[in-house]
């Protein structure tokens, strides 16, 4: 009765659907816009607010469309995922990505998808309470994407303009040809050339077509679908043309940012922002081609280790790969004169010959970093354990075999590791016994992992250990909650007043240490009941064995233990093993397993850091950071053998010397 038009919506229902109040209960989910079909209908429907309850004050400010627009949308869109509907933040969101993307400098889609899935998290928790990721968390990783994205989309459109280019010149020889004289003012001759040139233009359009679809059509027969190479380069095969390009690009490359000269020690040329040209080029006394890159550094490395705010927002601005960056496939192919052109080839000092240390890198990703690592931390008269994670790529374990062959006192080990399990302990425990087991002698052992690189210089780390005497720098703490302890030892094994501590995977270790856990009973017991006992949710394996092993010199007589009663803290009983920050305190804005990734912003902190060693950065992370952290590296292990070059910072010898566990060990 109220309805004069409702016939003509629905005709006849009542004799088609009897009883149709018992089927149809709410017609207007049936029909969306209702208010245009059905005038009038808030004055006549007594149960519109039940409908949209309250929608004015879901969406402030939004006009009748908006809200129709987010609250009227098809079953399977954001508002047919919740009840209530969702809060204005699902239409914010989609307006931020919309902005950003279309004011990129390169468009990309990336910050678009990630804040949509932002949205789809939000409704998440509104519907089940799951917390969403943090919005600095997402957007430092979307800003990681896009610039990576931008890199493949750049490199894409360059290639694309040097094809065009050489068709261009191919043309212009083509018209210089012999028959077609373009210089006579024959215009007969010119629209001949014209003709065939755009005869050719279509024959290859065609022929590119077919061999598109035709590649299609096999893809689909083989259930695969089209991959670009630059976007998903798994393992690191390329066409081979464009392989050879970048194999051309890499060996004008190997020397970004590093200049060798005749002594081969490597020296900063970046003290200022390098200018931006295309390429300019220098060569050594020793004849060597050096090459700057061609893109220029957007930050001074010298503003960013005092701090300079300018530098550290350019820097910050900046992510991608290098200009001499290689994929695993790419490194493992190479000849071992180009593999290890960055590798020190320098003086050693007498002080270094007589006191050999080892190392041991755990890696499983990114052989570029895990290359540059190396290169800071090799000496041809230390030794060094590799050790790839059995997951890695085919690639990647290629690539470190390939480096261990060409450098010749570097092993490797394999093993499958899974972070926070037994199985990381065991690892470290692989490569210590093939660093016993070697024919080379050495004082301590330093275990690294892939994402890492070293603050004091090579010489420098000698200088500490000969003052640590045989002590190991360990940390010690004590678990607060006591489910995170392991069940008490047996008494029948001689070790049952052993309490366990708490403390890092990473340690400095001395050779003596390192025979009693590969040799001693004490020590296979305790690893034992660590194993037979493990579960998630416990303190991890590799953090409790060296603590527990390095803190009950009374039961163990464990080598350099710690004999006295304090726990690790920054004033103390401190750890230097380490330069890290826990998440919370970010400057970068990334943190990855609770330890942020090193940024722009942390370099100033470098030059007043007693650590040795630098965890974690990304090297297509604040590019700049990573190369000036290089440069930094390479400046001062220069000024170890040159007196008249200065360090950037010094830190005296004496603050190793009072440290807690150098005066009181075993």
């Amino acid at each position: 009765l109220q309805h004069p038009n409702h016939s003509s919506i629905i005709p006849n229902h009542s004799s088609s659907i009897p009883n149709h109040n018992s089927i149809i209960l709410n017609h207007s989910s049936i029909i969306p816009n209702h208010n245009s079909i059905i005038p009038n209908h808030q004055l006549q429907h007594p149960n519109h607010s039940s409908i949209i309850p309250n929608h004015s004050s879901i969406i402030p400010n939004a006009s009748p469309s908006i809200q129709w627009a987010l609250h009227f949308r098809k079953p399977g869109g954001y508002i047919g995922q919740l009840s209530p509907p969702p809060p204005a933040i699902a239409h914010r969101q989609a307006s931020i990505a919309t902005r950003i993307d279309a004011f990129s400098e390169v468009p990309t889609g990336v910050f678009g998808e990630h804040l949509r899935r932002q949205v789809e998290n939000r409704l998440t928790f509104l519907a089940s309470g799951e917390n969403p990721p943090k919005n600095a968390e997402v957007m430092a990783a979307a800003v990681v994407e896009a610039a990576a994205a931008s890199t493949r989309l750049l490199r894409k459109l360059k290639r694309k303009e040097k094809k065009k280019k050489r068709e261009r010149d191919s043309q212009l020889a083509q018209l210089a040809q012999p028959g077609v004289d373009v210089d006579n003012g024959d215009a007969d001759a010119d629209d001949a050339a014209d003709d065939q040139l755009q005869k050719q233009k279509k024959n290859k359009k065609a022929k590119k077509r077919s061999k598109s679809v035709s590649s299609e059509l096999t893809a689909e027969g083989n259930g695969d679908a089209t991959v670009d190479v630059d976007a998903a380069d798994v393992d690191g095969e390329a066409p081979p043309a464009k392989k050879k390009k970048k194999n051309k690009k890499s060996r004008q490359s190997d020397g970004v940012a590093i200049v060798y000269p005749a002594s081969n020690c490597p020296i900063a040329i970046n003290d200022s922002p390098v200018p931006s040209t295309k390429e300019s080029t220098a060569t050594s006394s020793s004849g060597r081609r050096l090459l700057h890159s061609s893109a220029a550094p957007a930050a001074s490395c010298r503003g960013l280790l005092s701090g300079n705010a300018n530098d550290i927002r350019r820097a910050e601005a900046r992510y991608g790969r290098p200009e001499d960056f290689l994929d695993d496939g790419q490194l493992a192919r190479l000849p071992c004169d180009r593999l290890t052109a960055g590798y020190w080839t320098g003086p050693v000092s007498p002080l270094e010959l007589g006191f050999p240390i080892a190392f041991t890198v755990m890696a499983h990703h990114s052989f570029y970093q895990v290359n540059k690592l190396m290169q800071a931390v090799h000496r041809s008269h230390n030794a060094y354990c590799l050790h790839v994670d059995a997951k890695s790529s085919a690639n990647f374990s290629a690539a470190a075999k390939r480096l261990a062959g060409c450098l010749g006192n570097v092993l490797t080990v394999e093993s499958t590791v899974v972070w926070g399990e037994t199985s990381v302990l065991l690892a470290d425990l692989k490569c210590f016994r093939a660093l016993l087991n070697g024919h080379r002698k050495w004082n301590y052992v330093i275990n690294l992992t892939g994402q890492e690189y070293p603050i004091r210089t090579l010489m420098e780390m000698v200088r500490i250990l000969k003052l640590m005497n045989g002590s190991n720098n360990m940390e010690k703490l004590i678990p607060s909650n006591y489910r995170l302890q392991y069940p008490a030892m047996p008494n029948a094994t001689g070790l049952g007043g052993l309490r366990w501590y708490k403390g890092s995977a990473h340690a400095i270790i001395s050779r003596a240490a390192v025979q009693y856990i590969m040799e001693d009973h004490r020590a296979r017991q305790i690893l034992d009941h660590i194993q037979r006992h493990y579960a998630r949710g416990r303190t991890i394996p590799d953090e409790t064995y060296y603590a527990t092993l390095n803190h009950n010199y009374g039961i163990l007589q464990f080598p350099g233990s710690y004999t006295g009663n304090r726990v690790t803290t920054a004033t103390e009983y401190r750890q230097i093993y380490r330069y890290k920050i826990w998440s919370g305190r970010c400057r970068a804005g990334l943190s990855v397993r609770g330890i942020c990734i090193l940024g722009a912003a942390d370099l100033q902190d470098f030059n007043s850091r007693p650590e040795l060693i630098a965890n974690k950065m990304y090297f297509d992370f604040q590019s700049d950071a990573f190369r000036c952290v290089q440069e930094r590296f390479w400046n001062n292990t220069r000024a170890d053998y040159d007196s008249n070059l200065t360090k950037s910072f010094v830190v005296p010898l004496s603050f190793y010397e009072k440290l807690e566990f150098v005066r009181h060990h075993v």
